[in-house]
């Protein structure tokens, strides 16, 4: 516990033996066939539309029983205490998903329900060129901010474009390995040049009897994390009747009026020139996938990419004659 505290993260080298992590992976990736299939969309398709599981799904369930027992062996000999799980996720950095993920603290996005650490278990070999974790050393002891909300579609991240300020550590590990860290440790990742899907089991627990800390409410962004998808039923929804498309009124649901927009772009009559109608057509399809994953999977976006490319491809153009969304750019 002395270590976590003083340093905000260590390494378990092999905390999963090698055997155990291969059939994990395998299991988990036979699962993700099956649900695409269930969609009857391809695998990559489904991934690209995803890539985080939460505890109802079956795809993180599969492992959750085998390894979570293993984690928590370890770690309260280790740390010498009780400790309780709150969360567990599946998440995989997909090979598409090239870009940095920004720093953040994990806390921030839990102020209803705080724990006190992560353990992040890698399924996959994790190098400097597939986005390994990084972290800004001793920034757990720094004060609790809002959550970071990198869904915002013109989001700057000040920490990884102020680099040279900040004490940044990159900790590539093996498949099996595990970092553990504070849940106040500031971490992001770095580019996934290797373009390949790196998988990761994630678990978050409480010390028992331990205080918990304090996290601040966040602010909502206009359009971001907590509220995109609100959003964009409404800009959706409103901007189907203005083009005379009656059918935005008979959309019972989410999926409803998602397909009804794609089949009004995909009307051969219909003549938007300020938009390009094969991404917005793209983007609405990701969506669609994404909406099914989760009602179906308990699946999300691992790094709010649907919602911000269809904001840019089809969103920002429709905002502008309904002004659901109002930016102050």
């Amino acid at each position: 516990m002395e270590t976590l505290q003083k340093n905000g993260f260590f390494i378990i080298k092999n905390l999963v033996p090698l055997e155990l992590i291969t059939q994990s992976l395998s299991d988990i990736t036979n699962k993700i066939s099956e649900l695409s299939q269930e969609l009857s969309v391809s695998t990559s398709d489904y991934l690209n539309c995803t890539g985080r599981w939460g505890m109802l799904s079956q795809v993180t369930r599969i492992i959750s029983q085998a390894l979570d027992k293993i984690i928590k062996n370890y770690l309260e000999k280790s740390l010498q205490c009780q400790i309780l799980q709150k969360k567990s996720n599946v998440i995989c950095k997909t090979a598409d998903l090239i870009d940095a993920v920004p720093f953040h603290q994990d806390i921030s996005y839990s102020f209803n329900d705080p724990y006190h650490f992560s353990v992040w278990l890698a399924l996959n070999n994790v190098s400097e060129t597939s986005g390994a974790l990084q972290i800004i050393e001793n920034s757990h002891k720094w004060e609790i901010q809002p959550l970071v909300d990198f869904w915002y579609p013109y989001f700057f991240d000040q920490y990884s474009n102020n680099r040279e300020n900040y004490k940044i550590k990159s900790l590539p590990i093996s498949a099996g390995d595990a970092i553990v860290f504070d849940s106040r440790l500031w971490h992001g990742s770095d580019k996934n040049t290797d373009a390949k899907d790196r998988f990761a089991y994630v678990t978050r627990w409480i010390v028992k009897d331990q205080d918990l800390p304090y996290v601040p409410k966040p602010q909502p962004s206009v359009f971001g994390i907590l509220n995109c998808g609100e959003l964009t039923e409404s800009i959706l929804r409103e901007c189907l009747s203005l083009f005379g498309y009656q059918e935005s009124i008979k959309a019972k649901n989410m999926e409803e009026l998602i397909k009804s927009w794609l089949a009004f772009i995909t009307d051969t009559t219909t003549n938007i020139s300020e938009i390009d109608t094969t991404e917005a057509k793209r983007d609405l399809y990701k969506l669609l996938i994404l909406n099914r994953a989760s009602a179906l999977h308990d699946a999300g976006d691992i790094s709010g990419k649907i919602y911000k490319n269809l904001w840019f491809s089809l969103l920002v153009f429709l905002n502008k004659k309904v002004n659901v969304v109002e930016l102050a750019l």
